[in-house]
């Protein structure tokens, strides 16, 4: 599959979409992406991925940093399972996507590459925080 045909078909999704090299360079940014995210294309495109989402897990330890896992893993044609992930936007305002990720190979300049597809999770992830926290807070006062 050629690179084009696949960000013409990302461009037609709702959700994020963005394409990163084996390295985490970003090379492709959606409309959908920009307005997620709050980022234009031309000022993430060639940036690491990593340096403009800062993801973090629920737990608040960064994950998105050069050689992540999901670069690992997609390097060796190993499946990637989605996750969720609290990112930074262009305002500085914390939000909680879940990321899906697909691995292709460009079969003319023959590169594989990783495409994302994010969309917004922050409401849910609210209500499971605040679970948790409930959860957390009975299991004291039973104590």
């Amino acid at each position: 599959m050629f690179t084009g045909d696949v960000y013409k078909l990302l461009e037609g999704t709702a959700d994020a979409a963005f394409v990163v090299t084996l390295e985490g360079e970003i090379c492709f940014w959606s409309r959908a992406a920009e307005r997620l995210f709050g980022f234009r294309a031309a000022d993430v495109l060639n940036q690491p991925c990593y340096s403009v989402l800062r993801g973090e897990d629920v737990l608040g330890r960064v994950v998105c940093t050069g050689g992540c896992s999901i670069q690992h893993c997609a390097a060796h044609g190993h499946a990637i399972p989605a996750f969720d992930l609290e990112v930074t936007t262009r305002s500085g305002q914390r939000i909680w996507v879940n990321i899906s990720t697909l691995i292709f190979e460009d079969s003319r300049l023959h590169r594989r590459l990783i495409a994302h597809l994010a969309h917004d999770i922050s409401e849910r992830k609210q209500v499971e925080l605040a679970f948790a926290r409930m959860v957390a807070l009975s299991e004291e006062v039973i104590l």
